[in-house]
């Protein structure tokens, strides 16, 4: 009886933070995904209630700050000018409701593909962000990058003055480690996981950083 009341306190504490959210920085179906996120039987109740208590307050804090950037752009006279040439998924910045449905990483890559377009215009810069963000926008289509990752490669390059052609110099680069980590998915799926790797999916091995991504191969 003690864990069952616990945790139904520590439900009622979990679910009025989710409520208080909803609408603002989550939807309601995030909010069912939060909800079966804490029922997950499989999670013993003393991982619950650290999740609970102190690492839910610091997605709580990552939601209050990227919607925080979100609305200081929205009244931004220049973004009201941008296209889907300039930033890809403007469409969904321009659309509260549909951005508010998003993962919190689409959301955090859409906020930083929208900031580098009205940099590149507030700097006078709009052709070479054009161009790099065309080579990158490519690399992830090839999926030798993730899709949102795209916007904080981009404000990388970006300031870092990197040429066009350094940019493609480094898809090179990755377009190599996603050859290696193809042929190790092959070799793992006709034999075996080598004892003690950890073996990342497609899309988590695709959000690591490029060390991370060699690094993983080289392991393997």
């Amino acid at each position: 009886l003690p864990i069952v009341d616990g945790e139904q306190s520590l439900f009622a504490s979990f679910s009025k933070e989710l409520d208080s959210a909803v609408g603002t920085y989550i939807s309601a179906d995030a909010k069912k995904k939060w909800i079966a996120r804490f029922n997950d039987s499989s999670v013993n109740p003393k991982a619950r209630e650290y999740f609970v208590q102190k690492q839910f307050p610091l997605y709580v804090a990552n939601w209050k700050k990227i919607h925080g950037e979100y609305q200081k752009l929205q009244g931004n006279p220049v973004t009201a000018t941008l296209d889907k040439s300039d930033a890809t998924n403007i469409a969904l910045f321009k659309d509260p409701k549909k951005f508010l449905a998003l993962h919190y990483d689409k959301k955090v890559n859409i906020v930083q593909e929208v900031q580098n377009a009205v940099v590149a215009k507030a700097e006078g810069k709009e052709a070479l962000h054009s161009e790099i963000k065309a080579v990158i926008d490519t690399a992830a289509q090839a999926k030798y990058v993730s899709h949102d990752n795209t916007g904080y490669l981009v404000a990388h390059m970006m300031e870092r003055d990197r040429s066009v052609q350094e940019v493609k110099n480094f898809v090179k680069e990755w377009s190599k480690v996603r050859f290696k980590f193809d042929v190790l998915e092959s070799k793992m799926t006709k034999g075996r996981v080598p004892q003690g790797l950890t073996r990342l999916s497609e899309a988590s091995f695709l959000s690591l950083t490029f060390a991370q991504r060699k690094s993983y191969v080289e392991e393997t």
